[in-house]
């Protein structure tokens, strides 16, 4: 088993904080979202806006482009050969996602890493359901490979719904017999769209998201698809041969019993596991202008910088 599991203390500024934002009603409605697609992806809009939200770094810069016809966008420099580089995956749902939400990450890691970042802009639900956004993923990873990037200088780096699709393209690339990532960074991932953990139940009043708010937008990508194909929940898939994994929870999240069951499942598979959990942060917490948000991006920095010494 090569499972390193570890509590990070939160401070206490930004425990404050993160209780102020659950406690919000403004920002609890913004991040609940509404009863149809446009005032779900409405509310996205406004709440990247709020002040207790983070901004994308000024001075990062950001190039429209594509990938095997997704569209994304270059954060940070451009690619040079021999470049380590993080194909960045948001989160949103797979309802509300799109490129402003996953560049404030995005802009820091390139920063940090002083590396490219490709963020994409996979297809969203209702207009597209499963598997289109897998499908997605899939269409880019393989144009990196045929443009000539060196799979052992990809990372994946996604948020929840994106940490999903993450580890769902790494099962496939190993799957297909194709090369795998160097390593996949998944952020509040969304693992298990059953919602079967405890802690969806025990962690009720202490997260941003509610059950509902998850059962609202898996139906709308799912429709009557299998909630347990591994395309959609990386929990109930394959773990032998994966690349390490590098997981970052809050220790308050609804999902957080499903990442620690897909952390001891590869473990058990002899996969390489480090699941960081963050005590009393919610779900998203990464996108708050808290230290733990900076913490967690400089962790997949440091996995992105460490890639510089593979061979090409």
């Amino acid at each position: 088993m090569t499972l390193h599991r570890v509590v990070v203390g939160s401070s206490a500024a930004d425990l404050r904080l993160m209780a102020q934002a659950v406690g919000n009603a403004q920002l609890g409605r913004l991040y609940t979202g509404g009863t149809t697609v446009d005032e779900m992806r409405a509310a996205t809009a406004a709440l990247l806006a709020h002040p207790l939200v983070r901004k994308p770094l000024p001075g990062v810069a950001v190039s429209a482009a594509e990938l095997g016809g997704v569209p994304g966008e270059w954060v940070g420099r451009p690619p040079r050969p021999g470049d380590p580089i993080a194909l960045f995956l948001p989160g949103g749902g797979y309802v509300r996602g799109g490129l402003a939400l996953g560049r404030i990450d995005a802009s820091e890691l390139a920063h940090l890493a002083d590396a490219p970042v490709f963020n994409l802009a996979y297809r969203q639900a209702p207009e597209h359901r499963f598997p289109a956004a897998f499908d997605d993923v899939v269409s880019a990873y393989e144009a990196l490979l045929a443009t000539g990037f060196d799979t052992g200088k990809i990372l994946l780096v996604g948020e929840s719904a994106g940490a999903g699709l993450a580890l769902a393209l790494a099962m496939h690339t190993r799957d297909q017999r194709k090369p795998v990532p160097a390593g996949v960074v998944a952020i509040s991932a969304l693992v298990d769209m059953t919602m079967s953990g405890a802690s969806w139940h025990e962690h009720a009043a202490g997260d941003l998201v509610t059950r509902a708010m998850g059962e609202q937008l898996l139906a709308l990508y799912m429709a009557n698809g299998d909630r347990r194909d591994p395309r959609a929940s990386p929990a109930f898939g394959r773990f032998e041969g994966l690349p390490p994994l590098m997981l970052h929870t809050g220790g308050a999240e609804l999902l957080l019993s499903d990442v620690e069951a897909l952390a001891e499942r590869a473990a058990l598979a002899a996969v390489e596991v480090s699941h960081c959990i963050y005590g009393g942060m919610p779900h998203g917490f990464t996108k708050f202008n808290i230290d733990a948000a900076s913490v967690v991006i400089g962790h997949a920095a440091r996995a992105l910088k460490a890639l510089r010494g593979n061979p090409g």
